[in-house]
């Protein structure tokens, strides 16, 4: 059996174990919305330390702004697009990846929603993100991506898992799985988050695996939440100093406004 088909193949049943082990269960990866009786907008604008995803740097350490926007539809079918700088001390100031995102969140039981769709990944200008294996250059990708949420009170869980197809773009196929939980400080504006995550392909250094963690805690503010969060990874050091500082364990801080 080809690799490929082997990841496929984790990635569906790890959707359904879940689905029927954890009834109670339903992006990192995504928003999460539920369906509505009209159309819903959303969007927000962020400045932060850095841009860690999955636990590396793809803005080489320096501060970035990002926006997203969001629109849901009627039955739970949702679209969206985020943009981010990447900075880079060898990168020009105008390089930005801009994300397409689109897909269908719904209830399935009381308080767990099941999330599926997909993300485009651009990258744009002359200095795209190195994606760490021989230092290369990201090119643009589809990721598919399936989830499932549970709702408590002030608690939420999610567990995912999010698979590239084989691109010539990325070099190869990559699983990433994950598990993520926040939950909210009573009678206090602060929520608690943690996120653990394994990636298994040609997006991890040297087309290898990795595991990443996150703990942290935003604080909001009206339309305003301030965030901060320790993030790391299982990789270790490698002496060179441009693709150690992509996966350094790091506080990330940031301030979001929503609109």
């Amino acid at each position: 059996m080809s690799a490929i088909m082997t990841r496929m193949i984790q990635a569906a049943m790890l959707i359904a174990t879940l689905t029927v082990a954890s009834p109670a269960f339903a992006q990192d990866e995504g928003p999460t919305y539920g369906p509505g009786n009209g159309v819903t907008l959303s969007a927000s604008a962020t400045a932060a330390s850095d841009y860690r995803y999955r636990g590396l740097s793809r803005s080489e350490g320096d501060p970035v702004i990002q926006g997203q926007a969001y629109v849901e539809l009627p039955g739970g079918l949702y679209g969206g697009v985020f943009g981010s700088t990447l900075g880079g001390s060898d990168q020009g100031a105008g390089d930005i990846e801009i994300d397409l995102i689109a897909g269908y969140n719904g209830a399935i039981a009381s308080g767990v929603n099941i999330d599926v769709g997909a993300t485009y990944f651009t990258f744009n200008g002359n200095g795209a993100p190195h994606s760490i294996d021989g230092l290369g250059d990201l090119g643009s990708y589809v990721e598919p991506y399936a989830a499932l949420s549970y709702t408590l009170g002030p608690v939420q869980a999610k567990v995912g898992a999010a698979y590239a197809p084989k691109q010539d773009s990325i070099g190869g196929d990559n699983l990433y799985l994950y598990g993520q939980a926040s939950a909210g400080v009573p009678m206090t504006p602060l929520t608690i988050n943690a996120k653990f995550g394994r990636s298994e392909g040609s997006l991890a250094p040297g087309a290898g695996s990795y595991t990443d963690w996150s703990v942290g805690a935003d604080y909001v503010l009206g339309p305003l939440t301030l965030g901060a969060k320790y993030v790391d990874t299982s990789l270790a050091q490698t002496g060179v100093k441009a693709v150690d500082r992509l996966y350094d364990p790091s506080v990330v801080v940031s301030a979001t406004i929503g609109f």
